[in-house]
């Protein structure tokens, strides 16, 4: 087992990638927050969905995605 095995389902990821948004957000230069990730990464795709992130385009394997500051 490794360690990424250990904390898999444990949602320290959707923390992380909420608590990333809100830091920015509190930046005064940042208007929006992207990411990308691979459409096989179904838990990458997840974690996106839950902290409100939305699709913007996919190009091939890859599916970009962004949040506007609200």
């Amino acid at each position: 087992m490794t360690l990424f095995q250990s904390i898999r389902g444990k949602d320290y990821a959707t923390e992380m990638a909420q608590a990333f948004i809100e830091w920015a957000f509190h930046q005064s230069n940042v208007t929006c927050v992207t990411a990308e990730c691979l459409v096989t990464n179904t838990p990458s795709v997840c974690v996106l969905e839950r902290v409100g992130m939305k699709q913007t385009s996919q190009v091939e394997n890859m599916i970009y995605w962004k949040i506007d500051k609200r």
